[in-house]
């Protein structure tokens, strides 16, 4: 370096062109630092651009951890809600099985109550038909004592 980069040689303030020396980059510089800008900012973007949000916009950030966890808070609530609305209707198709299964238990006792009446009535009549029975078999006996005495 010959001491002088850095330095524009001449402005543009004169027509002439005068040699008046005054700070500032260099053409080369400025275009080396504007092509290393690009190229940071391109590797930010690809490497991740949460690292660059972040850097950029801290409060984003929080508010996109904040949301995130919002959004999986409502997502639990939402299969809490599922799985309650669930429970809810096996409880109401649990209470509409248990009234059938008693509506027929009902059915079933009447129908064996009713069964045991029939049952005691055939039984009535089966010993009131043997009576009936005996007593005609008493009455012919008699009916053929009476008959051999007339004989």
């Amino acid at each position: 370096m010959n001491g002088t980069e850095g330095w524009n040689n001449t402005t543009n303030a004169s027509p002439l062109g005068d040699k008046n020396m005054r700070p500032g980059p260099s053409r080369q510089q400025t275009n080396a630092n504007v092509i290393g800008k690009k190229m940071n900012a391109k590797k930010l973007l690809y490497d991740g651009s949460d690292i660059l949000s972040s850097r950029l916009h801290p409060e984003k950030c929080s508010m996109n951890s904040f949301l995130n966890k919002r959004r999986e808070i409502l997502m639990i609530n939402m299969s809490i809600n599922t799985q309650q609305e669930e429970i809810d209707k096996l409880g109401r198709d649990l209470k509409e099985k248990e009234a059938s299964l008693n509506d027929k238990e009902a059915s079933l006792n009447e129908s064996m109550r009713r069964f045991d009446c029939f049952l005691k009535e055939l039984d009535q009549k089966a010993r009131d038909a043997a009576n009936l029975l005996e007593n005609q078999l008493q009455i012919k006996a008699e009916k053929g004592k009476v008959q051999k005495e007339l004989q």
